[in-house]
């Protein structure tokens, strides 16, 4: 590990970014977007820790984008034995409690350099960018 950034908020004690390699602090040092990777069940992401994340990265970045990886979870649940329905269901219901997070976070946070993106809309992206390829 080359370095070590700290940050705090007033909510929790602090919030600590570890970069690993010089890619990763030249990366750091540019400060023009960080991505925040969440997953559906991350228990991590109390709305408290969400608010301390989105505070420092806010801070530190000039674009801040919250990627939750909400619909591509159904294959999880369906790993489990779900049934299809069912595991949209809970997809659903799981995510949009997710993005209901987030979105009190963003909201408390208010900053307007903040954006949610979720698992849909990056793979519309990713489809649009790629296919246009030859």
């Amino acid at each position: 590990m080359l370095s070590t950034v700290k940050f705090s908020s007033q909510l929790t004690d602090s919030l600590k970014i570890s970069v690993f390699t010089s890619h990763d602090l030249m990366f750091f040092q540019k400060k023009e977007l960080a991505l925040i990777g969440i997953s559906l069940h991350n228990p991590y992401f109390t709305e408290d820790r969400l608010i301390t994340i989105l505070v420092g990265f806010s801070h530190y970045f000039e674009q801040v984008v919250v990627l939750l990886a909400d619909s591509i979870a159904i294959h999880n649940y369906q790993t489990m034995g779900y049934s299809d329905s069912k595991a949209q269901s809970k997809v659903r219901k799981h995510g949009n409690r997710m993005v209901n997070r987030i979105n009190r976070a963003m909201d408390h946070v208010g900053q307007e350099n903040i954006c949610l993106v979720r698992w849909s809309e990056i793979v519309s992206f990713s489809y649009i960018l790629f296919s246009n390829r030859k």
